[in-house]
């Protein structure tokens, strides 16, 4: 009797459905912050690409924040996941995100400001890419002709 009572509710016993799948957002090497989307009040649990499990909760806009703990760097190519658990239903199928590569960072070589008789102050800046390579050549005026009478610029229309 025991065994078939066993049986039967093995065959009625309903698994709770499975919750939706988060969206994780871009990630960057070096971030410290993942985030996404999901369900307002479920669970996420973000597996890092060191095996470390971070778990936030989502807020009522529906918006996720997980903090990669120090002594994480989290670098291109890795893959992060994430899973939701709804109230009330099961984990989600796992999300997953790689990691991508810094592809913009500029780094400001020259900033020169010349002045000479007559002229207003300009700038000139010239920047670069973290490899090296040229990226930009600025040349950046405060003002328009300098007025001798009154010994200020005009401002450039």
């Amino acid at each position: 009797m025991e065994r078939q009572l066993q049986t039967l509710l093995q065959k009625n016993t309903r698994l709770p459905d499975p919750s939706q799948r988060p969206v994780i957002n871009a990630v960057t090497e070096g971030d410290h912050f993942v985030t996404g989307t999901g369900v307002p009040g479920a669970e996420i649990a973000v597996t890092l690409p060191d095996g470390i499990v971070v778990t936030t909760t989502v807020n009522d806009s529906g918006i996720w924040v997980a903090a990669v703990p120090q002594g994480t760097d989290l670098q291109a190519g890795q893959t992060i996941y994430a899973i939701q658990t709804e109230i009330g239903r099961g984990p989600s199928a796992a999300a997953s995100f790689e990691v991508q590569a810094k592809t913009f960072q500029p780094v400001l070589t020259k900033n020169k400001v010349i002045m000479s008789e007559g002229v207003c102050p300009y700038s000139l800046l010239q920047m670069q890419q973290a490899d090296g390579q040229p990226l930009v050549l600025l040349h950046l005026r405060f003002g328009g002709e300098r007025d001798k009478a009154a010994g200020r610029c005009s401002m450039l229309q």
